[in-house]
């Protein structure tokens, strides 16, 4: 269950999702992931759910998933 401490982000640098722990310092938002901590896109930012998906996933709050035909975003 340590998995739900986790968030998701797109990094400001990369434009690419970054998994860790999420930080706020100095007016910005970090997602750390050691040894790195990259800065990241505010409205990106996702709380990880505990949950995984039929792939073996990990599902972050925003995500679109599909279940008997309906779809839906995660809210956490």
């Amino acid at each position: 269950m340590k998995d739900r401490f986790l968030f998701r982000g797109v990094s400001v640098c990369s434009g690419e999702f970054v998994i860790g722990y999420y930080s706020f310092t100095n007016n910005c938002h970090f997602i750390d992931n050691y040894p790195n901590s990259e800065e990241v896109i505010p409205e990106t930012i996702g709380q990880c759910t505990g949950l995984k998906d039929s792939n073996n996933k990990l599902i972050f709050e925003g995500d679109v998933v599909e279940r008997n035909g309906y779809r839906g975003i995660i809210e956490y």
